[in-house]
């Protein structure tokens, strides 16, 4: 599997912020997706995210990163940051308000002239087409993350909507395998065959590629 192969997600990223020798927090950074893009010479970064089988796999892909099981919500620290980013964490947070307490957390985490950068899979994409499909609250959190960050809540100052990354697999047998491992996390009864049939009912089998639609905020 080839995830974005020819960049976009984080030339985006590059076109948005400035990271050169930032002071970032990465709140919800997973398996360390896009750790090990802010993680460059003369930057220190903080990724945290809950789970904790995350974390220890971040920790054996990027081991000289500053990997920590924290949730965002209950931290109560005084250390401030230059950049705040959340990748694809925002609408896994459960409520609104909750969404909405997590972007005023991460403004009172900033220096003077710091930024919170937000990214979020779309609805259009492919990917999160297939992955709602088996995790309604997806696109329940994806919706409302959606209506928070354009809305006069957020006071973004920058966007990039409708950005598509492309994600290549060896053949057909690779990608489903690759959802059954991701659903996996969520459900137990995720099978390659339940996988195959969704691809099907959505137009998608036969793809050896697929697209995720991205959406990223300056806040």
């Amino acid at each position: 599997m080839r995830m974005d192969v020819e960049g976009i997600e984080r030339s985006t990223i590059d076109s948005l912020v400035k990271l050169d020798g930032k002071n970032i927090l990465e709140v919800g950074c997973g398996t360390g997706r896009e750790t090990g893009f802010l993680t460059r010479t003369g930057n220190s970064v903080l990724a945290i995210d809950p789970d904790a089988g995350r974390i220890a796999e971040a920790k054996v892909c990027l081991p000289g990163v500053d990997f920590r099981c924290l949730d965002f919500l209950k931290l109560d620290w005084k250390r401030l940051f230059d950049l705040v980013v959340f990748t694809m964490s925002l609408h896994h947070i459960p409520t609104r308000d909750a969404k909405l307490s997590a972007l005023a957390k991460a403004r009172q985490a900033l220096k003077n002239n710091g930024e919170v950068l937000v990214i979020e899979p779309s609805l259009d994409g492919e990917l999160t087409r297939v992955i709602c499909e088996f995790v309604p609250e997806e696109l329940s959190g994806i919706t409302e993350a959606r209506e928070i960050l354009l809305g006069p809540d957020s006071r973004y100052v920058a966007a990039a909507l409708g950005v598509e990354a492309i994600w290549e697999f060896d053949d057909e047998r690779e990608l489903i395998s690759f959802f059954v491992t991701l659903l996996s996390k969520n459900r137990s009864d995720v099978t390659y065959e339940a996988v195959a049939e969704v691809l099907s009912r959505l137009g998608l089998a036969g793809r050896t590629r697929m697209n995720d639609i991205i959406d990223f905020y300056v806040l």
